[in-house]
């Protein structure tokens, strides 16, 4: 595995990993429809301009302005909702849009369930209902006091004290015969005021599709060669579940250490490459995150004080102000 110790190295092990010249800036600025830079986490128009354009035997039809389609999609949601058959099975247009976080790592071992079950103990501090969801096996009852993985699309509700928010887990089985993510959605669309997503195996195509149009879509990565060296990878998975309303990934450094060189020039060198799309914070290494899935709470819970507790609390802070721009 290279071992980077300098910007110049670090940058060419993203040449050689595929994030050069072209990479992330052709997925962004692809063909459809794409978000329009806004003020805080909007697409970038330089980036977009300098994405090549569309072949033309497979350029997109013209759509129309985002905000039309968002205006037809409430009004055919609300309509159905008024004249449905309380018989019918629930589908991807009854599920709720906008207020979701999907969190996938470039690979097994990065952190992203660790982070989803901490931020939704957070959100539930501070009030929030949250439904947080991952396909069976997952570790994340284990992190709300659970005994044993869950293999069904049932889901429990951890009661994080009586001033806080409810938090659903919701796993289900990929060889299911029912949609499982779906039939979560559906169940809470009513009890919950955001839902979290660990976006890997286990999800169906539509789920896919959705968890892309509906969610702020953030890669974990760790600062290494290895996590560089898989992020295309990861890119490219994503633009592969993603239509003409999919929001471009964010990007989230995780276990970064302040004090280690290569970590910091890890973090330059991929702020100047993918600028705003690159979160403006870290979330640092901290053995309190170890404890959580020991003990069964969030760091919150057990180390309000340390690192870890600081790095999620500003994951949230900036989850609660994201907003999509219906506009875009």
């Amino acid at each position: 595995m290279p071992n980077p110790e300098s910007s110049s190295d670090v940058a060419a092990l993203l040449d050689r990993s595929g994030l050069g010249a072209t990479g992330y800036k052709s997925f962004a600025g692809g063909g459809g429809s794409r978000p329009k830079a806004s003020a805080a986490h909007g697409m970038d128009e330089a980036v977009a301009e300098a994405a090549p354009p569309p072949h033309p035997e497979t350029a997109r039809p013209a759509q129309p302005p985002r905000v039309m389609r968002a205006a037809a999609r409430l009004l055919a949601n609300t309509a159905g909702k008024q004249q449905r058959d309380p018989g019918r099975a629930a589908g991807w247009e009854d599920a709720p849009w906008g207020h979701s976080l999907a969190l996938t790592g470039v690979t097994g071992g990065v952190g992203a369930t660790t982070i989803l079950a901490n931020a939704a103990a957070a959100l539930a501090g501070c009030g929030e209902r949250v439904a947080v969801a991952d396909a069976a096996p997952s570790l994340l009852p284990f992190y709300f006091g659970g005994e044993s993985f869950r293999h069904s699309s049932s889901s429990f509700t951890a009661q994080r004290g009586s001033a806080r928010g409810p938090v659903h887990l919701l796993t289900g089985s990929a060889g299911g015969e029912s949609d499982w993510l779906l039939d979560g959605l559906t169940e809470f669309r009513d009890d919950a005021d955001r839902f979290l997503i660990r976006c890997g195996e286990g999800l169906s195509e539509e789920a896919l599709r959705w968890t892309m149009r509906s969610a702020a879509v953030v890669v974990v990565l760790t600062p290494d060669p290895g996590s560089l060296l898989r992020l295309p990878t990861a890119l490219n998975r994503i633009q592969l579940a993603s239509d003409e309303e999919a929001h471009p990934p964010l990007l989230l450094l995780n276990q970064f250490e302040p004090s280690n060189p290569l970590h910091s020039e890890i973090r330059s060198e991929l702020s100047q490459r993918f600028g705003e799309h690159l979160l403006p914070f870290v979330i640092e290494r901290d053995p309190a995150f170890s404890r959580c899935l020991a003990e069964g709470a969030a760091a919150v819970e057990i180390a309000p004080a340390s690192r870890a507790a600081e790095g999620v609390g500003t994951l949230v802070e900036w989850l609660r102000n994201y907003r999509f721009d219906p506009e875009s």
